[in-house]
């Protein structure tokens, strides 16, 4: 089987042990050209992806325009995981690009970045994760203290899932988050 995307094996400084996957840099907002850095995480039931992803400068106008839609949407959903908790908004990115992956519309849940004290110092960090709704649609092989290497992605039903499934009795209606396509 072909390889098209990889969740590297990464052991932390702290001794933890995480799967990473990146992204292609993408410019989904014009002058901020990012790598998504996604933790693979079958533990969440969304895929999650904070501000920051997108715009790292705080004080700019296109990151409160991201902070601002979240307050402001009626149709919010309460998270809570290890990486935080608050509101998040439901989301969709055309043309995500992940190793040889191209995925149709990546959608996620959109959130603020969380605030962390560390050391009596605060400081705000980006949620990157990719979830069972992702990986539910990957086959994959793991062998012991390896990497996870995905062979195969079904976009047709991720699209799918994404366009039916319901949440807590109410449908999930995923809004596109930039009106521009992926560059």
């Amino acid at each position: 089987m072909n390889e098209i995307l990889t969740a590297s094996r990464v052991i932390g400084n702290d001794g933890n042990i995480r799967y990473d996957v990146l992204s292609e840099p993408t410019e989904y907002i014009l002058g901020n050209k990012r790598r998504l850095n996604f933790m693979w995480d079958t533990g969440a039931f969304i895929s999650v992806l904070s501000v920051a992803n997108f715009v790292k400068n705080r004080d700019s106008e296109d990151y409160k325009r991201l902070e601002k839609s979240i307050d402001e949407d009626a149709e919010f959903i309460d998270y809570n995981s290890v990486s935080g908790s608050g509101k998040g908004v439901l989301r969709k990115i055309k043309n995500l690009r992940i190793n040889g992956l191209l995925i149709d519309s990546f959608y996620f849940l959109l959130v603020k970045d969380v605030k962390r004290v560390i050391n009596g110092k605060e400081y705000y960090a980006s949620v990157s994760l990719l979830g069972a709704d992702f990986i539910d649609f990957c086959k994959y092989e793991h062998d012991v203290e390896n990497d996870i290497i995905v062979n195969c992605f079904d976009n047709c039903k991720y699209s799918e899932y994404h366009n039916s499934y319901r949440y807590k009795g109410k449908d999930m209606v995923y809004t596109d988050l930039f009106a521009i396509e992926a560059v």
